[in-house]
């Protein structure tokens, strides 16, 4: 939706409320008449998440108590909305009123606005999109309408919890009777339910009502909750062995509105309940351990605790150390008794760095809690390969992240297809299909592919080759490929001495978003061989247009790929290469592509999506 302001002929008018790019708007007499016209300037003075319905043919005849549905509707970040509206109300409204209701995906927060022919009805605190929520007396009922216009903002990922609802369990609760939420599901953590003890725990200060927050996996939750103006931040690893919030909350009271949770960022981790552990008569150097747990994909992870410190640790400090595998490097951040300490290096540090000499060292804990923010696996004998910079989740189950939307890192994923673009006349896919060859490849996004299966057998193939080559660097081609020096995204090193370069490989968008399975694509040759373009021109002859919400567009495959030692051929030479790669021809002309291949998909990590559109 936007509100907008034309100029044209001298005449300038605007719309005084937002309306619907979908189709047109306008006036039908917007000036008078002239031969010539220079200039039609449209300026748009404020855009709005929402959607307008007309509803002018659907409210005929419609009776007291039935609706009028929407068909589910995307609206920005927020999918399958639907509006029920009631044109001549419900039962329980007053008979002169229309009756309106919203109902949208679980998880979501935000204001909402909605305007039906003038009457303007809204929820001035966010509120959940999950369930029905409206107005049952929502403005005069008429024999006829036109547009409801919906309007979203201060869209946030949370859950509204209404206590009012349950009425005298509020009123009658006794000291220490919990009242438990509805199961929620955010930021794709489920079983998420919110613990309120109206008159407070049997521990809590009199007076004082408390809130906890539980989750059916142990994950870490960064969240804002407010009941009745009251607002607090959690920051902690939670789990359902108890939950994680506060004894007193805010001052006990006979009713309560909403308790509104708005989750703000989560992650991966493990609590520890040390409390059970008889901890009073250690000694400064020895611990104790957790059992071991899983998180982001590393098997056989540990905590352990030194109540009065390890033999190294500082006089009267207390450590907590995270324990495991010696293939990974980690940045972890640990919470003890609810006292969060970070400890985020620049880079992953091994395992056996991974501690913090956190607290005052004493005689009895409660619990830790450690949440693991990244995880590095490595390549042992020689070779350290690290999981590409920006990773948000350990790659396992495989995932696609959107890119920032930023102007320097369109610039430079632009200046990388601008300056490996080199159009081989009557090649080009679509010069042969629409006898119009492009001129450029446009950028509408880049995607970033997390897919720890992949990165894994690319790991794996990079130690073969150093075993191979006993740990030798490789010789370079002659002429280096055309994407060396316009790499980007602040890519991580790839001087491994294995000849690791960026290639493209173009691709259907609709297959890109799939995270493929390479062996199973027809990119493969009889050979059993990958190929790959070094200019974007040359992707662009194998990538075709996409369909649906993808019309258009096409796709190409940013990889990496490790060349070892290239055995360079001639084009005529169809005999199969006995290097660790094939380049055909030597150098790069300007008439001419050279073709590059692999052994097979183990040589390469796509790791990035780029979605661009032709430009004749």
């Amino acid at each position: 939706l936007v509100r907008a302001r034309v100029v044209a002929g001298g005449v300038a008018k605007a719309f005084e409320e937002v309306v619907s790019l979908e189709g047109y708007q306008g006036w039908e007499s917007f000036a008078p008449g002239a031969e010539k016209w220079e200039t039609v300037v449209v300026e748009i003075l404020e855009v709005v998440q929402g959607f307008q319905w007309d509803v002018q043919a659907l409210c005929d005849g419609v009776q007291r108590g039935d609706p009028v549905t929407s068909p589910p509707i995307s609206c920005g970040s927020v999918s399958n909305l639907v509006v029920k509206f009631y044109p001549g109300g419900i039962e329980g409204s007053r008979s002169d009123r229309s009756s309106l209701f919203f109902g949208g995906p679980q998880g979501l927060l935000a204001k909402v606005k909605v305007t039906v022919d003038g009457v303007t009805r809204s929820f001035s605190e966010r509120t959940s999109l999950g369930g029905w929520r409206g107005w049952k007396n929502f403005g005069p009922a008429q024999p006829t309408y036109g547009n409801i216009t919906f309007q979203l903002s201060e869209v946030s990922t949370g859950f509204v919890w209404d206590l009012a609802a349950l009425g005298s369990s509020v009123e009658k609760a006794q000291r220490g009777a919990v009242l438990q939420s509805p199961a929620f599901a955010c930021k794709d953590v489920q079983g998420l339910v919110v613990q309120f003890y109206p008159k407070g725990t049997t521990q809590a200060a009199e007076g004082q009502a408390s809130l906890y927050l539980q989750a059916s996996t142990s994950v870490f939750v960064r969240a804002v909750v407010t009941v009745d103006g009251t607002t607090r931040t959690l920051a902690a690893v939670i789990d359902n062995g108890g939950g994680r919030g506060w004894r007193e909350f805010m001052p006990a009271r006979s009713s309560y509105g909403a308790v509104t949770v708005e989750v703000v960022e989560v992650g991966r981790g493990f609590v520890w309940d040390v409390s059970k552990h008889r901890l009073e008569d250690l000694r400064k150097g020895p611990g104790v351990e957790s059992p071991t747990f899983e998180c982001m994909g590393v098997r056989g992870l540990k905590l352990k605790l030194y109540p009065q410190g390890a033999s190294d640790s500082p006089s009267g400090r207390a450590r907590v150390q995270l324990l495991g595998p010696g293939d990974v490097e980690l940045v972890v951040r640990f919470t003890i008794d609810g006292q969060q300490q970070s400890f985020v290096p620049a880079e992953p540090v091994p395992l056996q760095q991974c501690y913090n000499d956190m607290v005052p060292a004493r005689k009895t804990f409660e619990f830790v809690a450690v949440e693991v923010l990244k995880v590095v696996h490595l390549v042992s004998e020689g070779v350290s390969v690290r999981t590409p910079a920006g990773w948000t989740t350990g790659g396992a189950p495989p995932s696609v992240q959107v890119l920032g939307r930023g102007p320097k890192l369109r610039a430079q994923f632009q200046d990388l297809l601008d300056a490996t673009f080199q159009l081989q006349p009557g090649t080009d896919f679509a010069l042969r299909t629409t006898g119009k060859a492009p001129r450029r490849l446009a950028l509408d996004s880049v995607h970033r592919v997390e897919h720890r299966g992949l990165w894994d057998a690319y790991a794996q193939r990079l130690q073969q080759l150093h075993s191979k080559h006993k740990g030798k660097c490789c010789p370079t081609l002659e002429d280096p490929v055309a994407t060396s020096g316009v790499l980007p995204y602040a890519v991580e090193d790839l001087r491994t001495g294995l000849n690791v370069v960026y290639l493209f490989m173009g691709i259907a968008p609709t297959d890109a978003f799939r995270i493929p399975d390479l062996q199973a694509k027809s990119w493969l040759s009889q050979q059993g061989d990958l190929h790959l373009a070094e200019c974007s021109s040359q992707a662009d002859e194998c990538s075709e247009e996409g369909h649906g919400k993808w019309r258009g567009c096409c796709a190409m495959l940013l990889c990496r790929v490790v060349l070892g030692t290239p055995e360079v051929v001639q084009p005529e030479e169809v005999i199969r290469s006995h290097g660790d790669s094939r380049v055909v021809g030597p150098v790069r002309t300007a008439d001419s592509y050279r073709s590059i291949a692999v052994p097979g998909p183990a040589s390469i990590y796509p790791e990035f999506i780029i979605v661009y559109r032709r430009v004749f």
